[in-house]
């Protein structure tokens, strides 16, 4: 009898649900800023973790944050621009921060693709460039590395 009932039940969440779904973005996809919604930065930065590298990032919020956040959560970060990364931006408090997804480097230069961008018109733009001189300075040294390809270290307490 409790096979029985264990089957209906497994059977009525199958068709109530429709299928199981893995960690879905927990970022809004869009964001307006005043002249149309456009894709959010965060929200692109966390699908292309989880599409090319296979890892869920926790929710972070603001973009700025994401560096120190992810230190504390077991993710190796760094100053050091590596492909399938998550390049941090922090612009400071009054304006937040940016993340986007290393595909490339080359010597000091980083090809990323990002969302939030103003250089497109849905605010995706892939193989962008820029090299670690003009990032320092646009961030004021505020930036940083998720690494994704190092495993994350946790630790029970």
């Amino acid at each position: 009898m409790k096979r029985i009932v264990l089957f209906i039940t497994i059977f009525m969440s199958i068709i109530l649900v429709g299928k199981v779904n893995a960690a879905s973005n927990p970022y809004p996809h869009y964001e307006d800023l005043g002249f149309g919604n456009i894709v959010n930065c965060t929200w692109y930065a966390w699908q292309q973790a989880k599409d090319r590298m296979g890892v869920e990032l926790p929710l972070w919020y603001n973009a700025g944050t994401w560096h120190t956040k992810a230190a504390k959560a077991g993710f190796s970060v760094g100053k050091e621009p590596r492909v399938n990364s998550i390049m941090v931006w922090d612009y400071g408090e009054n304006f937040g921060g940016h993340v986007s997804y290393v595909t490339g480097v080359n010597g000091s230069a980083i090809t990323y693709d990002e969302g939030g961008s103003l250089m497109s018109s849905t605010g995706i733009a892939t193989n962008q460039t820029i090299n670690l001189e003009e990032i320092n300075a646009i961030t004021n040294g505020v930036y940083g590395f998720i690494y994704l390809d190092t495993p994350r270290i946790t630790t029970t307490k």
